[in-house]
């Protein structure tokens, strides 16, 4: 059996299909899956990565399985399920889109995958071998035990690890994602993490991951790694254990945190120590009406500068993240974030138009409100405004918000933040620069590449 796994690329604002020189990640969860099928001697299995890659439309495989990570890459994914199909060669969706939104993903595939998809993929599998025919759905009624499920490893043979952007000075090395937990406790209204991987946190066995960045460091000169954890360091126990083991690992790495990380006195310290080297801090908002609307009222504002603050003086860089399209946003929200921002110098910052995503209670609300205007998927890419906002147009929300990108990222902001001192000057430097350039193009900082082609 021949098995062509498949991450799609996105459509842009006009129509072109997204590449780039080099990726930014390995597509983890294909590489999972990969990896589990490894030994099965019946299942000769490829992996391409549209954003860098050509996808052999042409060649012989018995079955395509394409994975539905971001919502704006849904049209193009229907493009590739229509010309497999017009060959005969059936396709299996999966992925956090399809597990939000069956329903409208089933006209374009032979079978659904919803949920996660380790333990029900081989079966899939299976019956294609042995039966040569597919359910329509595969569901995982329950979420794994990750505590009890066996290591496998992504096998990153299937893939050609140059194509992927390197950091570091001293030593490069790919990013490499690592899995301590999945689900979160949270409820916010915007997100749909609690229907892919639920509102309980799931922890790996910490002997796992420590096996697994070995394994990274001995076969492939690991030293960079990102934790894909929605909320790393909620359980304090655990994640002081897991903290110390790595700290004997001698890595760098990235992970993302809540303001509620303050409670606990030594989590800064201990993310210093085992080798943080950037933080994804979900703030949203600096206005409490906002907060409580989406209910992420745990997140206290009073605290904000605080954390960035005490990061900073650790030379972690703190990468705040703040939504706009709030109902209670009006064009003074975007002169305080401003203000803000100049008072705590983060090294970074990310900024989203807030998109109601299938599945998500905010899109189930804009559409009882008739507020959504836009059903173009390519277009939810959290830089475009797809509902009508309570205080702006649509294209004010977004001229305010590129806007506001541009100001964080001019010459003379980050001139102020390199005389702060308290960062890395180069990749300070660097990686400022870089952000300054793509939002000068109203391209967002965070993207599937590095230096963009033409399609």
């Amino acid at each position: 059996m021949r098995l062509l796994l498949i991450n799609p690329s996105r459509y842009d604002d006009k129509g072109r299909l997204q590449k780039f020189r080099y990726g930014t990640f390995p597509p983890l969860n294909l590489l999972l899956l990969a990896g589990m099928l490894k030994n099965n001697k019946h299942v000769q299995i490829k992996v391409v990565d549209e954003f860098i890659e050509e996808i052999p439309f042409d060649g012989s495989f018995d079955l395509a399985a394409v994975t539905t990570i971001f919502t704006s890459s849904f049209p193009r994914v229907i493009d590739i399920c229509k010309s497999f199909r017009s060959r005969k060669i059936p396709v299996v969706l999966g992925g956090p889109h399809v597990t939000c939104s069956p329903e409208e993903s089933r006209h374009y595939a032979d079978a659904l995958v919803l949920g996660e998809g380790e333990k029900i993929f081989p079966k899939l599998i299976d019956d294609f071998l042995t039966r040569k025919k597919l359910e329509p759905v595969y569901k995982n009624e329950s979420f794994l035990d990750l505590s009890r499920r066996p290591a496998v490893y992504p096998d990153y043979s299937l893939i050609d690890l140059d194509k992927y952007f390197k950091i570091g000075f001293l030593k490069k090395s790919n990013y490499f994602a690592l899995e301590a937990s999945r689900g979160c406790p949270m409820n916010c209204t915007f997100c749909c993490v609690k229907i892919i991987h639920g509102q309980r946190q799931r922890y790996k066995k910490i002997g796992s991951i420590i096996e697994e960045i070995r394994f990274l460091k001995d076969k492939y000169n690991a030293y960079y790694f990102n934790f894909s954890d929605d909320n790393f360091f909620y359980d304090q126990n655990y994640y002081t254990e897991l903290l110390r083991e790595v700290t004997k690992e001698k890595i760098r790495f990235h992970c993302e945190i809540s303001p509620t990380i303050l409670k606990e006195s030594n989590a800064i310290s201990l993310l210093k120590e085992a080798g943080c080297a950037s933080t994804f801090i979900g703030l949203e908002t600096i206005d409490e009406h906002n907060l409580k609307s989406v209910k992420k009222g745990h997140n206290k504002i009073k605290y904000y500068k605080e954390l960035i603050d005490r990061l900073t003086k650790n030379k972690i860089i703190a990468c705040p993240a703040f939504i706009f399209g709030f109902d209670n946003d009006n064009s003074d929200t975007f002169l305080k974030v401003l203000d803000f921002l100049k008072k705590t110098k983060p090294a970074r910052v990310h900024f989203s138009i807030l998109t109601p995503l299938p599945g998500t209670k905010l899109h189930t609300d804009f559409v009882k409100e008739n507020r959504i205007f836009n059903d173009d998927y390519s277009f939810y890419d959290a830089a475009h405004a797809v509902f009508q906002p309570r205080n702006f147009s649509p294209a004010e929300l977004e001229n305010k918000f590129w806007k506001l990108y541009q100001q964080f990222y001019s010459y003379k902001e980050l001139f102020l933040r390199l005389i702060k001192g308290e960062q890395n000057l180069i990749l300070l430097t660097a990686t400022n620069l870089r952000a300054k350039k793509l939002v000068h193009k109203r391209l967002p900082t965070f993207s599937a590449g590095i230096k963009q082609i033409s399609a």
